[in-house]
């Protein structure tokens, strides 16, 4: 049982320094940006810029709400996080 426990943390070390070492971007492209954030927040898209930042691609989503508001997200796009602005 004493063997048990750094089995596992090196086991899970191990998966998430693999998950880690994987470059494949979650989004892969604006359209997919753009419909991610629609289908978490409604409205219509109304522009998407993308841009490289320190390796990373980020997109910025700018979308109107049903109640009218204008509103720019940014997606990153490595983990797919949509942060509104």
């Amino acid at each position: 049982m004493k063997f048990l426990l750094p089995l596992l943390m090196t086991l899970s070390l191990f998966i998430s320094s693999h998950s880690l070492a994987n470059d494949k971007p979650v989004v892969k492209n604006a359209n997919q940006a753009a419909q991610l954030v629609k289908s978490r927040h409604g409205g219509k898209v109304l522009k998407v810029n993308s841009s490289r930042g320190k390796g990373n691609t980020v997109y910025k989503v700018k979308l109107i709400k049903q109640n009218g508001k204008v509103v720019t997200f940014t997606v990153y796009a490595n983990t797919g996080r949509v942060v509104e602005h």
